[in-house]
């Protein structure tokens, strides 16, 4: 993980809080196509398929390539064939401003206050403006208590309990684990996000081989901030943003792709780490193959200036 990730070369004051791998070490590119599952096309509610959750898509189990062998992709290597056994809802959008203040009664300007070195007053500020200021560890307790408010078992579990209140120091909370069977809210894996940005295809982006600003915002249409959800183009899946606007947090430990990769169905990432993984890109980013599918970042747990996260639940 040689390369900081790009805006932290453009806003001098941001913290070194995360580091990217596509570019010069190590949110669809050069990925060749898996057996049967790249084409799988989720949602439709089918008779076999769940009812619609409002804000939710439906991604459907499926086999597809991980990763990508492209010099760009660097830290994406090698690629190698995923298949994900069981489907999964995944939110349409990156959580919102009002969505994190409602659950966690907390602003967007307290948790600036909680991130050192920060002298911006805002990159975007906005109900319908993605929550950013996050770090992994608030992410995860938002997924507990929105699952609770919405009558769902709590995904994530530390000592026993599944109250973040009891979870003791955040910077320990790296123990914590998902619950077996739980049906709530949670951050992704790396590989459910990869595959749920793809969308079937296998090229540098979830649209195609060339940078479009139809689909996503970075610093060539951004001008260094942040935008409301769904002004973009979606994937060809019905998601937004997954290129740009904010990096968002996935579930697993950073690792190499190939000996520090658990092999098998449904992987989860490293099975230890210093820091967890990153996905998508932001409108900071002042180069757009940082917002390719294969493009892999990281981020201390604790920290999070530019980053914040989208839900998927069973």
């Amino acid at each position: 993980m040689k390369k900081m990730i790009k805006f932290l070369g453009v806003i001098a004051f941001v913290v070194l809080i995360a580091f990217v791998s596509c570019n010069t070490g190590g949110g669809g590119g050069g990925g060749g196509s898996g057996s049967g599952g790249d084409n799988n096309t989720p949602g439709g509610n089918t008779e076999k398929d769940p009812p619609a959750i409002a804000g939710f898509v439906w991604i459907k189990p499926g086999t597809f390539t991980m990763g990508s062998n492209d010099p760009l992709d660097s830290g994406a290597s090698p690629p190698h064939q995923v298949t994900l056994s069981k489907g999964f809802y995944m939110g349409t959008h990156q959580v919102t401003q009002k969505q994190y203040f409602d659950v966690m009664g907390v602003s967007i300007t307290e948790l600036q206050t909680f991130v050192s070195g920060i002298s911006t007053p805002s990159y975007g500020r906005g109900d319908n403006f993605p929550i950013y200021f996050v770090s992994w560890f608030e992410a995860i307790e938002f997924c507990n208590k929105l699952s609770v408010i919405d009558g769902l078992t709590p995904a994530y579990s530390r000592n026993g309990t599944t109250d973040p209140s009891g979870w003791g120091p955040k910077g320990s909370w790296a123990e914590v684990i998902i619950v077996s069977n739980s049906t709530g809210y949670r951050l992704p894996t790396e590989a459910q996000w990869e595959y749920a940005c793809r969308a079937g295809t296998t090229t540098a982006w979830s649209y195609g081989n060339t940078a479009n600003g139809d689909y996503m915002w970075y610093s060539s249409n951004s001008s260094n901030m942040t935008y409301e959800v769904g002004k973009k183009l979606p994937n060809a899946w019905g998601l937004f943003d997954m290129h740009g606007n904010v990096w968002e947090w996935c579930w697993d430990w950073y690792g190499t792709y190939g000996s520090q990769m658990p092999k098998g169905n449904d992987p989860t990432g490293s099975v230890t780490g210093y820091y967890r993984v990153m996905r998508g890109g932001s409108s900071l980013d002042v180069d757009a193959r940082d917002l390719r599918s294969a493009c892999r970042g990281s981020g201390l747990p604790s920290d999070g200036v530019y980053v914040g996260f989208r839900l998927v639940r069973p």
